[in-house]
């Protein structure tokens, strides 16, 4: 008899609630990140010079040269997509355009063209692009020259929000390099907001938004209400059951 006292005795409701509460909060767990990375685009081709997205947000435009003066770029990527280019000495790069599809993930269209020098700038790397639309959040690469990784930067406070992955980064490029580019590494916003393209080297990486990255982001998960509804309930079945099943003395 004491021994039973001493065990305490639940109803099957409560084992089931607590087995949703586990259930829903693994999930919480799970989707807790703020961005989630969607997908490595297909993406074939030297160092991307620039990217944009589409004011839609539907589409990626992923933008390569190669300097054929210096053969800069030359041997990047996939050798095959570049194959079949002669060299002109009256121009100053080989430009390439590839259009993604950001929901789906694949690519819908490219074209080539040779871009002399009067022309030259007619996809500069836009600095912009790393902020976001709202101007609250900019995408960063911290670290050395030997490991890097991609964060998302509060302006207002410079307090990394998230962190989306680490890389080692590319060799140094002066010919793709300029005011407000890292190398070869560049990063790019939405204007909705939802997605951000990075490029660390030659592929392109693209991450979804989950919620917004300051703590009370957590709020937009429908995961945080299920959990904190069943913790409710567990706690109400907890005690309903110790004042119904309690053993009597």
């Amino acid at each position: 008899m004491r021994l039973r006292r001493l065990i305490p005795r639940y109803s099957l409701r409560t084992l089931v609630v607590f087995l949703l509460l586990v259930t829903s909060g693994m999930g919480l767990w799970w989707r807790w990140e703020p961005w989630v990375q969607g997908c490595y685009l297909g993406y074939r081709g030297p160092s991307p010079h620039s990217i944009q997205f589409s004011g839609d947000s539907k589409r990626l435009a992923v933008v390569a040269c190669i300097d054929t003066r210096t053969a800069e770029g030359e041997g990047e990527g996939d050798p095959d997509s570049w194959a079949g280019y002669d060299f002109r000495p009256n121009a100053e790069r080989l430009m390439k355009r590839t259009v993604f599809d950001v929901l789906k993930g694949r690519e819908v269209g490219s074209e080539t063209w040779w871009e002399k020098p009067a022309d030259a700038g007619r996809f500069p790397f836009d600095p912009k692009a790393k902020v976001s639309a709202d101007g609250s959040r900019e995408v960063a690469f911290v670290g050395d020259a030997e490991f890097r990784k991609t964060v998302v930067r509060d302006l207002r406070t410079g307090k990394e929000l998230a962190v989306l992955g680490f890389f080692v980064p590319p060799p140094y490029r002066g010919g793709f390099s300029g005011p407000g580019m890292d190398g070869v590494i560049q990063g790019a916003f939405s204007s909705d907001g939802r997605f951000l393209a990075v490029t660390p080297g030659t592929s392109v990486h693209l991450h979804r938004r989950r919620r917004p990255e300051w703590w009370w982001g957590v709020f937009y998960l429908w995961e945080f209400w299920l959990t904190a509804a069943f913790a409710g309930l567990f706690l109400w079945s907890v005690i309903t059951d110790r004042r119904r099943l309690a053993p009597e003395r």
